[in-house]
């Protein structure tokens, strides 16, 4: 018999096999020597119709797998591939784990649902907990209940058949294997079972039962909006008592707090793996804090205990129960209390005295509580904030703590450590202005020419540079008359090499002269006797100055005149000064990427802007010096190939016969003078820009610099670099 029969009213079913059941001989001799109750199979097929299965149909079809059990009985009695309509069983012959939508669960967790709720009943249909698990019951193979090999009898007395044995339905009808055991289907228990949220069978801690097993065996659906609301579960509400004692005993907390826990003990649940309830010992919040009383006033501890138990009280409770300034006595690291990990130095630690060092390391070296993730104290070795910026001031550390990087770093350090701290006032009133690159650290070198009185303006300065680039001018104008403007051939050799070099090297010799001079000039005034003159000599060099002028000047449209000396000798001596010049260039390039100036690091600096027109001025000489090298080169390497295809062409003509009139020598001439001339507007073009390049460092230069370059007598030194450009145009021209 199927499962589902078994479980429901089975007269009518029996009284259909009994209606096939007839007493019949089996056995003659003469005359029957043994009879026997057999029922006739061919009569079940047509006593086991349609209306005889609709009766029993819709309780089987609650499970899946009861359902097609009572098919595969029908169909194999009967032969009908339908239970009561044609189509009511398709997909029956072939179920799958997949058949069982909403899974199933082992039958022993019905013995973590509550008494009242296994003892109650389906809201709608009234059946009982325990006769609607059944019906959804299988297990994991088909079982036999009783007597497989006899599972029908008749009985005389009843004059009926009976039933001695039924069938499980079994998991095997998916064609799927699980553990041994009994199970049910969640899907048939959750649809037949209806449960009323309003009118629930549970109180207290089985409701909590109640409510988990619900949710874990068919979904919070039927469940109270926001059922797990006032329910006795771990969490915020219930904490474990192993938890609660563990944070009291870290916390130090007082005898009153642990006798108070006490009376609040209760039971609550904690959900299992599965979603279940697993009873448990806790304590009630809500009922602690709500006879948790706190008396400042009354209050003996102090410090790292005291900040113990308001963080574990606050953490608990909130601080509803806590004094309204209870933030301020807390020794916390939020901000009073800097944990050791988190300490750091500035860079200049080593010029920092020894008892500065001893107070953070000693002195104002304590515990204090850095309040974890659920708000609890979590002890750490800090330093006092207040204890250390009591005695430490910007004046406290010398040495490297003021020079430059690492003096903004040691500045920054301070502010960030101790400006927030009650009446510490150890920063000078510029320290913003120490917090930044000041104008000595912008320059690159380290010598300056300060004034002894009262030092010249800037715009004099400027225009100092302006009167000796002008008189270059005139000198240069004034020279033109003379000359018979002849472009030299640059990169050929010259009939007379000594004369252009030696009037280049003359003009270098006039004005290392005039800076010579006018080094020895300020040298001799007082205060002023320890300059470097060497290195001043070098840094004149770098002026911008307008000696090349004269080239430009030159009659560039013809190449035929090569006697002149004028443009070798003035490139030979620009070259000169360029070479002299790239000292200071390159140091002042090396020096703002040393120190971030080209990425942001002039940001805030007094007198910022000359500086960044001074590196700027720098970054532009050494890129324009490039450029011109490749320049110089290419135009080289064109002309090579330029020359060695008009050798060949000739080559070939004189190999083969010139015909005509036409000069060859002359077209090679023609073909060769046009490279120099390229060359010659890439230098001019490459000077005039170096040129831009040094009135960019130099007016950043006395910008920043101001007093720091003062150099005396300024006039008399103008008028004798003035005397040294005329005298160099007119060495240069002549």
């Amino acid at each position: 018999m199927p499962q589902c029969i078994a479980q429901q009213d089975q007269s009518t079913w029996l009284s259909t096999m009994t209606k096939c059941t007839s007493h019949r001989c089996t056995n003659w001799f003469i005359w029957c020597t043994h009879q026997q109750w057999l029922t006739q199979l061919s009569c079940l097929g047509t006593g086991f119709s349609s209306d005889i299965i609709a009766r029993y149909l819709p309780y089987c079809s609650r499970s899946v797998l009861a359902k097609a059990q009572l098919y595969q009985w029908i169909h194999a009695i009967t032969g009908r591939t339908w239970l009561v309509q044609v189509g009511d069983a398709t997909g029956l012959q072939s179920l799958s784990p997949a058949s069982l939508t909403e899974g199933y669960a082992a039958f022993e967790v019905t013995d973590r649902a509550p008494t009242c709720l296994t003892d109650s009943e389906s809201a709608e249909s009234m059946e009982p907990f325990q006769h609607v698990i059944a019906s959804c019951a299988f297990t994991a193979t088909t079982r036999h209940t009783g007597n497989a090999a006899r599972p029908w009898e008749y009985s005389g007395s009843l004059k009926s058949m009976v039933a001695l044995d039924s069938e499980t339905a079994g998991y095997d009808l998916t064609h799927g294997r699980i553990s041994f055991g009994s199970y049910f289907d969640k899907e048939c228990f959750c649809t037949t079972f209806t449960y009323d949220p309003y009118n629930e069978p549970c109180l207290g801690l089985d409701l909590a039962k109640e409510r988990l097993w619900i949710h874990a065996t068919c979904g919070s659906t039927s469940l109270p909006y926001k059922w797990m609301d006032n329910l006795k579960i771990m969490g915020f509400a219930y904490v474990r008592i192993e938890d609660w004692y563990f944070s009291v005993d870290a916390a130090e907390l007082p005898k009153q707090v642990v006798e108070l826990t006490d009376r609040c003990v209760t039971d609550a649940c904690e959900v299992d793996s599965g979603g279940y309830c697993k009873v448990k010992h806790a304590v009630d919040r809500d009922c602690f804090c709500g006879a948790l009383t706190i008396d400042p006033e009354a209050e003996s501890r102090s410090g790292l205990e005291l900040t113990k138990e308001w963080l574990w009280i606050n953490a608990t409770c909130g601080p509803t129960a806590l004094p309204n300034d209870w933030t301020d006595k807390l020794q916390t690291t939020r901000f009073a209390y800097i944990p050791k990990e988190e300490w750091h130095w500035p860079k200049c630690v080593v010029d920092m005295p020894k008892q500065v060092i001893e107070r953070a390391n000693h002195l104002c070296s304590t515990d204090a509580c850095e309040v974890d993730a659920n708000g609890y104290c979590k002890v750490k070795r800090a330093v006092d904030r207040a204890c250390f910026c009591y005695d430490i001031a910007y004046d406290s550390c010398g040495g490297s703590c003021h020079i430059f990087e690492t003096r903004i770093d040691y500045v920054k350090w301070l502010h960030d450590l101790c400006d927030n701290v009650k009446d510490w006032h150890g920063l000078p009133d510029n320290w913003r202005q120490l917090a930044a690159p000041i104008p000595l650290d912008m320059i690159p070198w380290r010598w300056t020419i300060k004034p002894t009185g009262t030092c010249v303006s800037n715009e004099w300065k400027l225009r100092s540079l302006a009167l000796i680039n002008m008189a270059t001018l005139i000198a240069a104008f004034l020279t033109q008359g003379k000359l018979r403007p002849q472009i030299s051939r640059i990169f050929l050799w010259n009939p007379h090499p000594g004369s252009w070099v030696s009037k280049g090297a003359l003009i270098v010799a006039l004005q290392l002269l005039a800076n010579w001079v006018n080094t020895f000039l300020i040298q001799n005034n007082p205060g002023y006797g320890d300059i470097p003159v060497v290195q001043v000599m070098l840094f004149w060099c770098s002026m911008p100055r307008l000696t090349w002028l004269i080239i430009l000047l030159t009659d560039a449209r013809s190449f035929e005149a090569l006697e002149s000396s004028v443009v070798p000798s003035s490139l030979f001596a620009e070259l000169i000064f360029q070479l002299l010049s790239s000292y200071y260039m390159a140091m002042t390039v090396q020096y703002g990427r040393k120190h971030n100036f080209y990425s942001g690091g002039l940001q805030n600096a007094e007198r910022g802007t000359p500086a960044q027109l001074m590196y700027i001025g720098a970054l532009a000489w050494v890129s324009i010096i490039c450029l011109a090298l490749v320049g110089l080169i290419l135009a080289a390497y064109f002309r090579a190939q330029k020359s060695w295809r008009s050798e060949k062409t000739s080559l070939m003509r004189s190999q083969g016969g010139a015909y005509g009139t036409f000069p060859v020598a002359d077209q090679k001439n023609q073909v060769s003078h046009k490279i120099p001339l390229a060359l010659f507007q890439i230098l001019v073009l490459g000077m005039l820009l170096l040129w831009i390049a040094q009135w960019l460092l130099w007016g950043g230069f006395i910008g920043v610099s101001s007093e720091e370059f003062c150099p005396p007598k300024l006039g008399i030194l103008t008028v004798v670099w003035v005397s040294s450009s005329f005298a160099s145009v007119i060495v240069a021209a002549t």
